[in-house]
């Protein structure tokens, strides 16, 4: 496992890197991505977290969460291969304000609505920044509460 970063320099990536996504066995695959990346990513997630508030004087810590992928569940029976992995910020749940949709079969599924910032690397080893504003799956605030 890297050492855990303690300035931007020691943070880098290279092409190198996404022969982990190359690994056959998903749970070995899972635990050496979790490993190798996560440190470096929560770094930067820090750092940034770090200059909001600085920059505008709020603890963001108050209204985010930290998301990462991969994180299965320690008692999982069968881990998923998401093929990237990533590390950001993501609004907190606040109960009661979930949108509520009707599926094809009748039966009403609650979403949890928020934005997401993350860091993530995916196949090509490449890093990329991920702003979504609103949803996950295509749910939008425009959808109607049943």
């Amino acid at each position: 496992m890297p050492n855990k970063p303690t300035n931007l320099s020691e943070v880098s990536f290279d092409t190198r890197d996404a022969d982990i996504f190359r690994i056959e066995d998903t749970k070995t695959k899972i635990l050496t991505t979790q490993n190798y990346f996560f440190p470096k990513l929560e770094f930067l997630v820090r750092e940034s977290l770090n200059l909001v508030q600085e920059v505008y004087d709020q603890n963001p810590y108050d209204v985010m969460t930290i998301v990462a992928r991969p994180r299965p569940r320690p008692d999982t029976k069968l881990n998923s291969d998401f093929s990237e992995v990533y590390l950001g910020i993501a609004g907190k749940r606040i109960p009661g304000r979930n949108i509520h949709l009707r599926n094809r079969n009748g039966k009403i599924k609650s979403f949890h609505v928020t934005g997401f910032l993350v860091y993530r690397i995916g196949l090509t080893g490449s890093i990329q920044v991920v702003l979504k504003n609103y949803g996950f799956g295509g749910v939008t605030p425009y959808n109607k509460k049943y």
